[in-house]
């Protein structure tokens, strides 16, 4: 698939989220030659590209302390992106999305952004997420 046609797949996706055609239609119309695996795979990436884009919502972002809603709710958005790749390719990105958040800290509640990303995965009844090497939950 060249280039192009990943990013009209990916623009085009939106019809799979809104139900206006299934998944499995939307990939086989994409990658008719694909196997089964392949197209669940694909649409696995298109998922947590959609997911990567909404954690990119401004108004997280915008706020002096971290610990707000709405920056919860983008670190939700990144906790659903990286476990997907992570399930996909056998990466740990969560684990290097934790590291990176636990260096900056809220200035009211002196909790690094690791803690407020704990904090937004258990408000949402998520699972605690795996350090980067795969140590204990964090909590």
């Amino acid at each position: 698939m060249d280039p192009t046609a990943l990013w009209q797949a990916r623009d085009a996706y939106v019809d799979v989220i809104f139900g206006a055609v299934s998944g499995e239609g939307f990939a086989r119309g994409r990658l008719p030659l694909a196997t089964a695996e392949q197209r669940e795979r694909f649409l696995q990436l298109l998922e947590a590209e959609r997911w990567r884009l909404a954690m990119f919502q401004s108004d997280g972002w915008f706020w002096d302390d971290p610990v707000r809603l709405e920056t919860k709710q983008v670190l939700l958005s990144a906790a659903k992106a990286a476990r997907l790749i992570d399930e996909a390719a056998g990466t740990d990105l969560e684990g290097r999305l934790l590291d990176d958040l636990s260096l900056f800290t809220s200035p009211s509640r002196r909790i690094d952004g690791a803690a407020i990303y704990a904090e937004a995965l258990a408000e949402a009844g998520q699972p605690a997420a795996r350090p980067a090497g795969g140590g204990p939950p964090v909590r």
